[in-house]
């Protein structure tokens, strides 16, 4: 019976079987049907640091955002 995985199933047999099978990028590529770069970017590490696993660079913290309000911290309101 031939079953239909869905595109968070497929990409997540990638993953398994080039980091946990320790199968090369160009084998599973073509088991796959998809192009080597497209294994590759499926595969590749998910930056850890606060950005969801997004990969998107974090937003600029608000210290550097802020105007300058003069050194008492004082804003005037």
């Amino acid at each position: 019976m031939l079953v239909e995985l869905n595109v968070v199933e497929q990409r997540y047999r990638v993953v398994l079987e080039v980091l946990e099978d320790g199968l090369p990028v160009t084998e599973v590529a073509i088991r796959h049907g998809v192009s080597r770069q497209t294994v590759q970017h499926v595969a590749a590490p998910v930056p850890r640091g606060g950005d969801g696993g997004t990969g998107r660079p974090l937003p600029a913290t608000a210290a550097v955002c802020a105007p300058d309000l003069g050194g008492d911290g004082a804003h005037g309101v």
